[in-house]
């Protein structure tokens, strides 16, 4: 596993096509209990200034590009693939992360 290195801009999420630029795995799972961790997916840029908010770009304007300023992820297809398993929730009450998480992928 590769870990974040670098300063994030908080949350903001690449999605990049090969496991060598990712900096994590991540399975999303539709089950709460099922996840390692629970995230907020962000409406706007902004709002991801927080652990645990994610943001990305739904027109593909800043996705799928390699940026060492951003959280790289690629998502598998299989849950044993992933550093995590993720669930994407609306509310940011429901968010829930671990100290691994924490440590490895959330930088400032």
């Amino acid at each position: 596993m590769l870990l974040f290195i670098g300063k994030a801009n908080g949350q903001v999420i690449n999605w990049v096509a090969y496991e060598h630029q990712a900096d994590i795995k991540v399975f999303f799972t539709q089950y709460k209990y099922d996840a390692d961790v629970i995230i907020c997916k962000a409406e706007h840029k902004y709002q991801a200034d927080k652990p645990g908010i994610w943001w990305w770009d739904e027109d593909g304007e800043t996705g799928r590009e390699y940026d060492m300023n951003r959280v790289n992820i690629i998502q598998v297809k299989y849950k044993y693939q992933a550093d995590y398993v993720v669930y994407l929730t609306r509310h940011q009450y429901e968010i829930r992360l671990t100290d691994k998480y924490i440590t490895e992928v959330w930088k400032q």
